[in-house]
């Protein structure tokens, strides 16, 4: 294939190509300074992805911010998943670090054995 048809067969593949376009705007960075100086609880919801899907522990568990834990201890976590644009809207909260009660109250997709500091 000569040039002209390499730049034309790149022309059309680049035109049909779906691309992600993130644009700033002044509330994303009042919001992401509030996120920054606000203090981070140790306690969290978990997020995993996988398979389309996004699951959260339906209960907060301990991280560590800022130092290593000193124990650590194997605990059973209950996840629940979700897709599309629920699933997204509850990742926003769960990474402001709210505590969202409601996931307690949704089905139990999976239960995993997480390793937590009892102490920090």
């Amino acid at each position: 294939m000569h040039s002209q048809g390499v730049k034309s067969e790149l022309s059309r593949e680049q035109s049909t190509c779906v691309k992600k376009i993130e644009v700033a705007t002044r509330v994303s960075e009042v919001f992401q300074v509030r996120l920054s100086s606000k203090p981070r609880s140790e306690l969290v919801h978990l997020i995993e992805e996988s398979e389309g899907k996004i699951c959260f522990s339906k209960e907060m568990v301990r991280i560590c911010q800022g130092s290593y834990p000193k124990d650590i201890k194997a605990e059973e976590v209950r996840f629940t998943c979700k897709s599309g644009v629920s699933a997204e809207a509850l990742k926003r909260r769960v990474l402001a670090g709210e505590q969202i009660e409601e996931l307690q109250r949704l089905p139990t997709s999976r239960t995993e054995t997480v390793y937590v500091p009892s102490e920090c």
